[in-house]
């Protein structure tokens, strides 16, 4: 019996030596019928991968059809990826353009893709920081800006969750930099949630305009799911959003900022957010949205407006 058993623990480390090329190889005792055999634990080296793929387009259009009278559009790229247990991130490429079939709108250019700018962006998450805490840093190319986040999310209970964003942002032409800042906890109770949701601009060392903030309010119903098909909706309702008239060149966040509301939920947006999977690794998915809301001019005069979003797209997993 003894004789077997070194036989048996000489044939692993053969194995174990074998593979030490590409394994990390860390060697434990083990004692079997009052015999000692050194036998190899193998630990897998982390691995980077590529988890998904995201690609898709969004419209969006405004009543009076500032972009044109088909919209304003994105196409959107997304590849997101792992390092290990605790890494991931994410790659991201969204090319902006306005459709137009009549030149009386949007300075009188016609077309279906008057390209406006690109973005780009590179972010690194390091997760399960003492628990279900993360830090992330992304980058952010504009066509005439760098942005520099730094986000800290954290999920201390099943209920409570969120994240804080700090960013700066360097501009390359005559316009001044400026902080960014994001914020929003939530609560979460068997599918449905709400959170808060505030983000502003400030512009640095200058009284220049093109400061912005607003504040909202965001539901989250369950999802509801049926063989192939999910679906979950999101309402967002504005409790104050306050922003500077804007000039030209000045670079802000794409909600329509340079506009007021008076009163708290006087601009509400819904979206219906619709999956269906064709197969265990490719999605394609649809986000509808409609946004009602009574904004006010510089001049302080308001004014209803309506704006609907599209957006369609496939998500491949690996």
């Amino acid at each position: 019996m003894k004789k077997i058993a070194l036989l048996l623990g000489s044939m692993v480390i053969l194995a174990g030596t074998a593979q030490a090329a590409e394994k990390e190889v860390t060697p434990v005792t083990v004692i079997e019928d009052n015999t000692l055999i050194v036998a190899p634990v193998v630990n897998e080296m982390p691995k980077f991968r590529v988890t998904s793929i995201t690609t898709g387009i969004w419209n969006e259009n405004r009543s009076g059809k500032a972009n044109g009278n088909i919209g304003s559009n994105n196409l959107r790229f997304y590849a997101n990826f792992a390092y290990g247990d605790n890494w991931t991130g994410y790659l991201q490429t969204r090319r902006y353009f306005d459709s137009n079939t009549k030149s009386s709108y949007n300075d009188g250019k016609k077309g279906i893709f008057i390209k406006k700018n690109t973005k780009n962006y590179v972010s690194v998450t390091r997760n399960n920081i003492y628990g279900n805490n993360s830090i992330g840093f992304t980058y952010e190319a504009g066509t005439a800006y760098d942005e520099y986040d730094l986000q800290y999310s954290f999920a201390p209970t099943d209920y409570i969750s969120g994240y804080v964003i700090y960013g700066y942002g360097a501009r390359s032409d005559q316009d001044p930099d400026y902080n960014y800042i994001e914020v929003q906890p939530r609560l979460s109770y068997k599918g449905w949630a709400m959170s808060y949701y505030f983000e502003g601009s400030y512009n640095v060392n200058s009284n220049k305009q093109g400061n912005y903030n607003f504040q909202q309010l965001r539901f989250f119903t369950p999802t509801y799911t049926y063989e192939k098909f999910s679906a979950n909706v999101e309402w967002r309702t504005w409790l104050t959003a306050s922003g500077k008239k804007e000039e030209k060149n000045v670079v802000t966040k794409n909600y329509e900022m340079g506009k007021n509301i008076k009163n708290p939920f006087d601009a509400n947006r819904v979206y219906l957010k619709m999956n269906y999977a064709l197969d265990n690794s490719t999605t394609v998915f649809t986000n509808l949205g409609y946004e009602i809301g009574k904004w006010e001019s510089s001049s302080n005069s308001s004014k209803k407006s309506y704006k609907e979003f599209i957006e369609v797209g496939l998500n491949f997993k690996f």
